[in-house]
């Protein structure tokens, strides 16, 4: 199935380390395994009820305090509003904290960026090298100057996830133009963001 494949890729991409899934999904021997093969992590089911577009969408526009989840761009995409609906609960179900500090909601299209297979990413060495697996000697080893366990995990995703629109290219490329040619600007920002809390 051409779904299941692009899903396993992105997941291989992501590298989670906890699955938050649908128990009847969870029970399925065959995509459970393909799970595991991507790597070790935790497997955490939630009743399949907390999946339905009802309840996802209800969480969602009660915790955001909205009526409409088009400003965050998944009005019109029920199975990103299932999932990060049954995310957000099992969130509230298991941290002591309110969660005011999930403030956002953000959604990204595969088609917006080159896709790699989990080869052709092992093969150019993007964020590991092939000989032992270390971050030292892969292109984010040599490109991660970040002052922020942020930044590091923004230039490890801009590696992962190449852009393809032009624009957007140009954009990315501007800012780091401008850091690059103005010193002081990146000696105050390098200041201010050193020490930083990880608070992404």
């Amino acid at each position: 199935v051409p779904e299941a494949t692009t899903l396993l890729e992105e997941l291989e991409r992501l590298r989670p380390s906890e699955y938050v899934l649908p128990k009847s999904l969870a029970e399925e021997e065959g995509f459970v395994a393909g799970l595991r093969a991507i790597r070790p992590a935790r497997f955490s089911p939630l009743d399949d009820a907390h999946f339905s577009l009802e309840a996802a969408r209800e969480i969602l526009l009660s915790h955001f305090k909205v009526v409409s989840l088009e400003a965050y761009g998944c009005e019109n995409l029920p199975l990103a509003v299932r999932a990060a609906g049954a995310a957000l609960h099992y969130l509230k179900e298991n941290q002591i904290s309110d969660l005011a500090h999930l403030n956002r909601l953000s959604t990204y299209h595969l088609s917006d960026f080159m896709m790699l297979d989990s080869s052709t990413r092992r093969n150019l060495e993007l964020t590991e090298t092939l000989r032992d697996g270390k971050v030292k000697g892969s292109l984010f080893g040599v490109l991660n100057r970040a002052m922020t366990a942020m930044g590091a995990r923004l230039i490890r995703r801009w590696i992962n996830q190449p852009l393809l629109d032009p624009a957007r290219i140009n954009e990315r490329l501007d800012a780091v133009e401008e850091l690059v040619n103005n010193n002081f600007l990146r000696a105050d920002l390098r200041r201010l963001l050193d020490g930083l809390y990880d608070v992404e």
